[in-house]
C-alpha cells in the first residue's frame, strides 16, 4: 500500500525484527507518508479495509462539527456574560442530563461562602 520494499527486508520479517528495527520503520513509513496529505491516506487505509481516522491539529478540532455537535468544547462564560475562553465538554453523557454548550462564570472569590459554610455545618452536624 505504501510502496515501500519492506516485505521482502529481514529487518521487518517478524513482529520481534521489526520491534528491534522501529526507528528504521518510522523513518521509512514518514518519509513517504509526509509526502501527501492525510486525506489522500485515509482514503487509501479505508480502501484497503483499515479502520482510520485522521489525526487532527488543535484548529480542527475546536472546529470539528462532530467535536461542536457533541459539546465536547464548550465556551466558558465570564463575570459579563459573555464567553471567556473554550475548555473541554463533558466526555461523558447520559439521557436525561443536560449538556448545555456554555458554562457559567466562576463564582467571584468568597462569593458562595454562606452556602458553603452552611453546607458544612449540616454535614458536621449529621443533618
Amino acid at each position: 500500500m505504501l510502496g515501500l520494499p519492506i516485505a521482502r527486508d529481514p529487518r521487518f520479517a517478524t513482529n520481534a525484527a521489526r520491534c528491534e528495527n522501529a526507528r528504521t520503520l518510522k523513518r521509512l513509513i514518514e518519509a513517504i507518508t509526509l509526502d501527501r496529505p492525510k486525506s489522500h491516506w485515509i482514503e487509501r487505509l479505508e480502501a484497503a479495509g483499515v479502520p482510520t481516522g485522521p489525526i487532527q491539529t488543535l484548529a480542527e478540532v475546536l472546529h470539528d462539527r462532530q467535536i461542536l455537535a457533541r459539546n465536547m468544547v464548550v465556551d466558558v462564560l465570564g463575570a459579563d456574560g459573555r464567553p471567556a475562553f473554550v475548555a473541554a465538554g463533558n466526555p461523558i453523557k447520559l439521557s436525561g442530563m443536560a449538556d448545555p454548550a456554555t458554562r457559567p462564570p466562576a463564582p467571584a472569590l468568597d462569593g458562595d461562602r454562606e452556602e458553603i459554610v452552611n453546607w458544612l455545618q449540616k454535614d458536621v452536624n449529621g443533618m
